[in-house]
């Protein structure tokens, strides 16, 4: 079966299956009607169980051959021995124990391979290495006695590439396409019941089919989902297609069904089916069960020959739409009865509409704002097996951060995936397991690869065609635009015009296309990692020179329709009747919708607020995908047991993209990154605005919006809170606010009145007022922080006209010349200054020395993953590149006192005493770079105001990562508390949804665990920071930094050089001492990792900053 003669399946892309069974859609028959319907229940859906199923996951036997030849070897020599040889058992050493469902290189078979574009080999498609493991996975099991006389069948939910089957010695089948279910009818080739079953299922890493299998993940073979056997009657339920169709206006809808019946042996004209719907709450919407006979008699007329077709209209009183705000599922029950048994299936519908109409697309007659992010099946121990638990974690969390839609990228999800989208309300776009990116714009040209081309997103469609969530098909993702994908667009069409249809290749410029091409493949302008300006440069091209009246698709409207119909009636009876295929939207007319946007690699998804602001004033742009969800580590150990991920290159893999495979919104074990919170505020359902402040009365009144689209705002429960400079003052619940989708109220609130010279801020809140599907009562949706007032005077900064400096004390500052500088002291404070250094060499308070090492200034950070990829070559067009031409991170900034002018002090009128220092910088031994002057100022009270000055020099010296200082404190100093913009770390182009307020926090817990070591914990729009020991009875003082008028801030026990060194969390070693970085300005982190770099405002491209701050004793 794997070779015959010169045929090698292996290698032969028009070979996609052998002896595999029809596609269908995914469901469980059973013997009963209850045992269908209890298989829909939550609790049943992590392991359906029922009399005609026989579970096989779990502990299988394994060996691995070197190449598919040898395989086949050992399959004819196993056989020969196994049918009753004398040597049967001669092979029973080679085999030891595998779990399945599981990816063979995570369980210690091999390694793991991670590549992106690149194939892990160079041979041309279709051929692949000679060295192929080949694993054979072994598992003996007996049918059930009550299986006799029935059909039996063999599902392998996931194969990765090409499996094939073997049963007791006899050859069952093939199949290629590792995303997609494959069954074999064993009945055969089976023994009796109670007798050893000997089931051989050979996977072969690769393969012809591996070439359009290249997507960014790592590559890993097994058997990844679940296997299982069932039986059916011999006349049995093959598929169940359901088309609910929501009519215009959302208050009818009529449910067409088509059930097919398949048959082994006798046919006999005398079947019949029967269908329920149950609506959410489980009653019945027929007053009688509807049936119709299965006419099996050949006709070539018969376009319904052995279906059992339906179609009735919903009584409206029983009509409730789907949508992802409310997903109401409805069950429809198919029940076959014939002389050789009973069958009976339940499957989840939804009722909605799905369409586009002038340049949106609608859900229900609505514009929906696509909020969604791309997702793999990946787990950091399974590898692409993925336990249903995790499943469910997936959803739960996308759904409590307000995401609305996922694509599965790049291959159909495990089908229990679509059934939780289903019932917690994501909309889908479902791809097509098809990604040829190192042969883009070849392979789907390609004739050798035309049927897999159809055959994969066919399949896909059949299997996944009853989900309400999915509302387009994707045909794959990077592999150009070809014919194809034409003939799979167009077989599509032809089956489903439910839905839309969805591919990046159209319109990309990778396929040398434009936005304006691609009309036959996809319904959307899909885009990925577009600018902002180019996406607003496209609406506005699009609003000018698109006209509906023109422009049109056309379509057929309700009321053509309806006369159609008629004419039908009339004088074509027998023609069948349904929906009319769309034909492709005009160019101009499709939406755009971003499949990917916003790489979230490392500490990225900076500007994510400013896409939002393009998708909801731009006509015609309408959402986006994020990519991705989840960062693709896998989990090892130290030797000492910390745990750590590991990514490309880890396991020896070349060739490899590195870390490029950790690019998601969450760890690989689900632990949210701080961009989580950024994209939970802007997509939230509520706006808030302050709409007046009223100082003499002391109220404020607000305007509340729910922006959902079709639900009432009465499940959420607002409140509000009152903070001065920071601190609670006040807080009240607001009235129940049962808003209807786009309304909005305005509220008076009653702040009172404001005290002078104090910063007031308005926070607003929304949470779940009872529990829901994906969250407790009193989980937070939404919430706004409304500024009252300016922000507050900032500190004192020195008197600068000073009196002719002498060895003598002034009037409050003690001021003495030293051996080797300048030391002053007033209140608790002594500070000693360094000539030879021109430094704050040491500041002690109350006797105890603060400073482990001199401020200085910083114009580095541990570059993110935007900045560039620090394991990869080629980043000269990245501001790293830049970066390293300058000399940065490469080596540690240097600095020198500068030439002139680098020590002075002076007495100032006030009795202060300003030192003046002045040094330059540089990592490339070019002094005039940057040139900082620093000057202290200690006051009579013992506190310091330092005030920087920070100029650069030279055209290059430009969009550098920070423009501040490096303070490092005396270890010990490990609570921390801020009044500035928080709780996470955020930037200024990521910080839409931080509040302003007080914080407290450790130095250690401000470390946000990255795969790659990198910049974060950052803070911004700081006013004070104070920092103290933790430690009972420490004699080191609170220190508070106080802005002049506003800094931002990083607190770390690693300093960027550690954190750039180190490739992996677990290779870091905390410093005791606690570093401050403290800025006038800090780059953006945009998403150049994969898309566009930090917007211009957001960049450092000054030629000079300044940055002033008191530093005084802590209470």
């Amino acid at each position: 079966m794997l070779k015959n003669g010169l045929i090698r399946a292996w290698e032969t892309p028009e070979l996609t299956s052998l002896n595999k069974l029809a596609p269908r859609a995914t469901f469980h028959a059973c013997a009963t009607a209850r045992q269908a319907l209890a298989l829909l229940e939550p609790g049943n859906a992590a392991a359906p169980k029922h009399p005609r199923r026989l579970n096989l996951d779990g502990e299988w036997q394994l060996r691995i051959e070197p190449t598919p030849a040898d395989a086949q070897r050992f399959i004819d020599d196993h056989t020969t021995r196994a049918t009753g040889s004398p040597s049967a058992s001669a092979d029973a050493a080679g085999w030891s124990a595998i779990t399945v469902p599981g990816s063979l290189e995570v369980q210690g078979h091999g390694k793991p391979h991670y590549t992106n574009v690149q194939m892990p080999f160079r041979d041309e498609p279709p051929h692949v290495p000679e060295k192929n493991p080949s694993a054979i996975f072994r598992k003996t099991f007996k049918t059930p006695a009550a299986w006799k006389n029935q059909r039996v069948v063999a599902h392998f939910g996931g194969a990765d590439s090409v499996l094939a089957v073997y049963l007791n010695g006899t050859a069952i089948g093939l199949s290629k396409d590792s995303r997609l279910p494959a069954e074999f009818d064993l009945t055969p080739a089976l023994r009796p019941a109670g007798q050893d079953n000997e089931l051989l299922a050979v996977v072969i890493k690769w393969s012809d089919a591996s070439f359009i299998e290249d997507q960014d993940m790592w590559w890993l073979s097994g058997l990844h989902r679940e296997v299982f056997l069932y039986a059916t009657p011999r006349i049995h339920l093959a598929d169940i297609h359901a088309i609910p169709t929501l009519h215009e206006g959302n208050r009818t809808a009529t449910l067409q069904l088509d059930a097919r019946l398949a048959w082994t042996g006798d046919l006999r004209d005398d079947a019949t089916v029967t269908l329920q719907l149950l609506d959410p709450a489980g009653k019945p919407v027929f007053k009688k069960s509807l049936q119709q006979p299965v006419i099996f008699a050949r006709s070539g007329l018969n376009l319904a020959r052995h279906i059992a077709r339906f179609e009735e209209k919903i009584p409206p009183a029983r009509l409730r739409p789907w949508s992802h705000e409310d997903p109401a599922l409805y069950t429809v029950l198919v029940s076959i009865r014939t002389p050789q048994g009973e069958e009976h299936a339940a499957i989840r519908i939804g009722f909605r509409r799905v369409e586009i109409s002038g340049r949106d697309l609608l859900i229900n007659g609505k514009r929906v704002l696509i909020k969604g992010v791309n997702r793999h099946d990946h787990h950091p121990d399974f590898g692409k097996a993925v336990p249903y638990e995790t499943l469910v974690r997936d959803v739960t969390l996308m759904k409590q951060f307000n995401f609305n839609a996922v694509r599965t990228s790049h291959y159909p999800n495990d089908p229990r995936w679509l059934d939780l989208c289903d019932r917690f309300g994501l909309y889908v776009i479902d791809e097509a397991n098809i990604e040829s990116h190192d042969f883009h714009n070849q392979l789907c040209h390609d004739p050798r690869y035309a049927t897999p081309w159809l055959d994969r997103p066919m399949r896909m469609v059949i299997r996944d065609k009853n989900h309400p969530a999915i509302i387009a098909w994707s045909l794959g993702n990077e592999s150009g635009h070809g014919a194809n994908h034409d003939a799979a667009a167009g077989w599509i069409r032809a089956y489903d015009p439910t839905r839309i249809l969805h591919y990046e290749g159209g319109i990309s410029y990778q396929s040398r296309s434009c936005y304006e091409h691609g009309s036959a493949v996809t319904d959307l302008i899909c885009p990925m990692y577009a600018s902002i300006a180019e996406i607003e440069a496209w609406s506005d091209l699009c609003t000018r020179h698109y006209k509906p009246e023109k422009h049109s698709a056309p379509w057929i409207d309700a009321a053509a329709a309806a006369a159609l119909e008629k004419q039908r009636a009339a004088y074509r009876k027998d023609c069948r009747p349904g929906l009319v295929p769309h034909t492709p939207v005009h160019p101009l007319q499709r939406p755009l919708i971003l499949c990917e946007y916003s790489h979230a690699m490392g500490n990225s998804n900076g500007s994510l607020s400013d896409y939002f602001h393009t998708f909801r004033t731009k006509p015609g742009v309408q959402g986006g995908f994020i990519w991705e969800w989840l960062d693709h580590g896998i989990r090892q150990k130290t030797t000492d047991g910390r745990e750590w991920f590991a990514y490309g290159g880890d396991f020896g893999d070349t060739p490899n993209d590195a870390n490029f495979v950790c690019d998601g919104l969450v760890s690989a074990d689900r632990h949210p990154h701080p961009a989580m919170w950024e994209h939970k505020h802007l997509a939230q359902p509520v706006s808030i605005e302050l709409v007046a402040l009223n100082a003499r009365a002391g109220t404020a009144r607000i305007r509340i919006r729910n922006d959902q689209d079709f639900t009432a705002l009465g499940w959420l429960k607002g409140s509000w809170e009152l903070l001065l400079d920071g601190e609670l003052a006040k807080q009240a619940a607001l009235p129940a606010l049962n808003l209807a989708p786009g309304e909005s109220k305005e509220i008076t609130l009653a702040t009172g009145k404001l005290p002078a010279d104090t910063e007031a801020h308005l926070n607003v809140w929304f949470a779940t007022g009872k529990d829901t599907l994906y969250a407790k009562r009193g989980h937070e949706i939404a919430w706004q922080q409304l500024a009252l007032t300016e922000i507050a005077a900032p500190a004192k900064t020195p008197d600068t006209k000073p009196q002719t400096p002498n060895s003598a004390s002034s009037a409050s500052v003690l001021t003495e010349e030293t051996a080797g500088g300048l030391l002053l002291i007033a209140g608790d404070t002594a500070a000693q200054f360094d000539r030879a250094t021109s430094t704050l060499a040491s500041l002690r308070i109350r006797g105890v020395e603060v400073l482990a090492r001199a401020p200085l200034v910083e114009l580095n950070r541990a570059a993110t993953d935007n900045d560039g990829i620090k394991l990869w070559s080629g980043q000269d067009n990245k501001v790293l590149g830049r970066w390293h031409k300058l000399g940065l991170l490469k080596s540690p900034l240097q600095h020198r006192p500068a030439a002139k002018n680098a020590f002075s002090h002076a007495i100032n009128a006030d009795g202060s005493v300003t030192v003046t220092l002045a040094h330059n910088a540089t990592a490339r031994d070019r002094w005039a770079d940057c040139t900082h002057t620093h000057r202290y100022t200690l006051h009579a009270d013992g506190t310091l105001a330092v005030d920087n000055d920070i100029v650069f020099s030279g055209a290059d010296v430009t969009d550098l990562a920070r423009a501040g200082i490096r303070l490092d404190l005396v270890p010990g100093y490990e609570a921390l508390a801020y009044f500035g913009r928080g709780p996470w770390e955020n930037y200024n182009d990521r910080r839409a949804s931080t509040l302003v307020g007080v914080y407290e926090n450790t130095v250690t817990g401000e470390y946000v665990d990255y795969v790659m070591p990198q910049e974060h914990g950052h803070h911004t729009d700081v006013r004070w920071l104070e920092l103290a020991a933790t430690a009972k009875r420490s004699r080191l003082p609170a220190l508070r930094i106080e802005a002049a008028p506003l800094f931002e801030f990083n607190a770390t026990h690693y300093a960027v050089e550690d954190l750039y060194a180190a490739k992996h969390a677990h290779e870091l070693a905390p410093r005791p001492e606690t570093i401050l970085y403290l800025d006038a300005a800090h780059r953006g982190l945009g998403t150049a990792s994969c898309g566009p770099d930090t917007l211009e405002r957001y960049r450092l491209t000054a030629k000079r900053y300044s940055l002033r701050y008191v530093l005084s004793a802590g209470a």
